[in-house]
């Protein structure tokens, strides 16, 4: 199994409760990214998990909406047109 790259995010299972764990980022409407986990009890299922999530992002599909309101989405989305 070799190294990720930057972006793909990481998979790594945990000590204490031996949850398959696997972190990556998102961006925020201000511009600032996030970390976000998926946990499983099997590698294969956070693995997929999280080829999914990279899917979604190269989609453009994957964000972070925190406290982001309508108005100020819909403002975004026009000027991003």
């Amino acid at each position: 199994m070799g190294r990720r790259s930057a972006n793909e995010g990481s998979i790594y299972k945990r000590k204490r409760d031996g949850l398959w764990t696997a972190q990556y980022l998102v961006d925020t409407p201000e511009g600032k990214t996030k970390r976000k986990y998926i946990y499983g009890n099997k590698r294969k299922d956070v693995a997929d998990k999280l080829a999914e999530v990279q899917r979604e992002r190269g989609e453009g599909l994957l964000l972070d909406a925190g406290n982001l309101t309508v108005a100020d989405f819909l403002a975004q989305w026009m000027d991003s047109e």
